[in-house]
Protein backbone atom coordinates (compact mmCIF):
# COMPACT_ATOMS: atom_id res chain seq x y z
CA UNK A 1 0.00 0.00 0.00
CA UNK A 2 2.66 2.33 0.35
CA UNK A 3 3.81 1.74 -2.98
CA UNK A 4 0.84 3.32 -4.20
CA UNK A 5 1.35 6.30 -2.12
CA UNK A 6 4.22 6.48 -3.09
CA UNK A 7 3.46 6.21 -6.68
CA UNK A 8 0.41 8.92 -6.28
CA UNK A 9 2.61 11.19 -4.22
CA UNK A 10 5.12 10.84 -7.28
CA UNK A 11 2.46 12.07 -9.67
CA UNK A 12 1.38 14.93 -7.78
CA UNK A 13 4.88 15.94 -7.59
CA UNK A 14 5.75 15.98 -11.48
CA UNK A 15 1.85 17.34 -11.61
CA UNK A 16 3.16 20.22 -8.97
CA UNK A 17 6.44 20.97 -10.51
CA UNK A 18 5.00 21.04 -14.28
CA UNK A 19 2.47 23.85 -12.86
CA UNK A 20 5.08 25.57 -11.10
CA UNK A 21 7.68 25.68 -13.79
CA UNK A 22 4.34 26.98 -16.34
CA UNK A 23 3.56 29.74 -13.91
CA UNK A 24 7.17 30.74 -14.06
CA UNK A 25 8.07 30.84 -17.56
CA UNK A 26 4.25 32.22 -18.51
CA UNK A 27 5.34 35.19 -15.72
CA UNK A 28 9.30 35.32 -17.38
CA UNK A 29 7.50 35.90 -20.71
CA UNK A 30 5.16 38.40 -19.68
CA UNK A 31 8.32 39.98 -18.17
CA UNK A 32 10.19 39.72 -21.79
CA UNK A 33 7.81 40.98 -23.57
CA UNK A 34 7.25 43.61 -21.60
CA UNK A 35 10.49 44.89 -21.69
CA UNK A 36 10.32 44.59 -25.79
CA UNK A 37 7.32 46.86 -25.75
CA UNK A 38 9.33 49.39 -23.60
CA UNK A 39 12.11 49.15 -25.93
CA UNK A 40 10.35 49.62 -28.79
CA UNK A 41 8.13 53.03 -27.86
CA UNK A 42 12.07 54.03 -27.07
CA UNK A 43 13.23 53.35 -30.44
CA UNK A 44 9.98 54.86 -31.68
CA UNK A 45 10.45 58.13 -30.07
CA UNK A 46 14.12 58.05 -30.66
CA UNK A 47 13.12 57.79 -34.66
CA UNK A 48 10.05 60.30 -34.07
CA UNK A 49 12.85 63.00 -32.80
CA UNK A 50 15.36 61.92 -35.47
CA UNK A 51 12.65 62.48 -38.08
CA UNK A 52 11.96 65.93 -36.48
CA UNK A 53 15.71 67.20 -36.55
CA UNK A 54 16.02 65.92 -39.84
CA UNK A 55 13.22 68.10 -40.77
CA UNK A 56 14.46 71.09 -39.49
CA UNK A 57 17.87 70.85 -40.62
CA UNK A 58 16.11 70.36 -44.18
CA UNK A 59 13.64 73.64 -43.65
CA UNK A 60 17.43 75.43 -42.88
CA UNK A 61 19.49 74.15 -45.52
CA UNK A 62 16.26 75.08 -47.98
CA UNK A 63 16.47 78.44 -46.44
CA UNK A 64 19.56 79.07 -46.75
CA UNK A 65 19.78 77.73 -50.39
CA UNK A 66 17.06 80.37 -51.78
CA UNK A 67 18.87 83.18 -49.49
CA UNK A 68 21.92 81.99 -51.72
CA UNK A 69 20.52 81.61 -54.50
CA UNK A 70 18.39 85.21 -54.47
CA UNK A 71 21.57 86.94 -53.76
CA UNK A 72 23.25 84.76 -56.98
CA UNK A 73 20.19 86.56 -58.92
CA UNK A 74 20.95 90.24 -57.31
CA UNK A 75 24.99 90.12 -58.58
CA UNK A 76 23.78 88.29 -61.92
CA UNK A 77 21.18 90.75 -62.51
CA UNK A 78 23.38 93.29 -61.71
CA UNK A 79 26.11 92.26 -63.53
CA UNK A 80 24.12 91.87 -66.69
CA UNK A 81 23.22 95.72 -66.51
CA UNK A 82 27.05 97.14 -66.09
CA UNK A 83 27.93 94.79 -68.79
CA UNK A 84 24.95 96.39 -70.80
CA UNK A 85 25.79 100.01 -69.63
CA UNK A 86 29.14 98.92 -70.82
CA UNK A 87 28.26 98.27 -74.16
CA UNK A 88 25.96 101.26 -74.41
CA UNK A 89 27.99 103.76 -72.31
CA UNK A 90 25.39 104.68 -70.69
CA UNK A 91 26.55 105.90 -67.12
CA UNK A 92 22.77 106.34 -66.39
CA UNK A 93 22.00 102.54 -66.71
CA UNK A 94 25.10 101.47 -64.62
CA UNK A 95 24.20 103.88 -62.06
CA UNK A 96 20.56 102.60 -61.39
CA UNK A 97 21.86 98.98 -61.33
CA UNK A 98 23.96 100.11 -58.52
CA UNK A 99 21.25 101.70 -56.69
CA UNK A 100 19.30 98.55 -57.05
CA UNK A 101 21.56 96.56 -55.79
CA UNK A 102 22.18 98.72 -52.98
CA UNK A 103 18.68 99.08 -52.15
CA UNK A 104 18.49 95.24 -52.35
CA UNK A 105 21.57 94.85 -50.23
CA UNK A 106 20.18 97.36 -47.61
CA UNK A 107 16.79 95.39 -47.48
CA UNK A 108 18.65 91.91 -47.16
CA UNK A 109 20.83 93.43 -44.50
CA UNK A 110 17.52 94.66 -42.74
CA UNK A 111 15.99 91.65 -42.51
CA UNK A 112 18.87 89.24 -41.72
CA UNK A 113 19.29 91.79 -38.41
Amino acid sequence: MSGIYAFILGIVAVIGAWLFGKAKGTSETKTKISGQVIIEKQKAEKAEKEKDLALGTAEIINAQTAEQQSLNDFFSEFEAKVAEAKKEENPSLAIDAARILSERAENWKNRNL
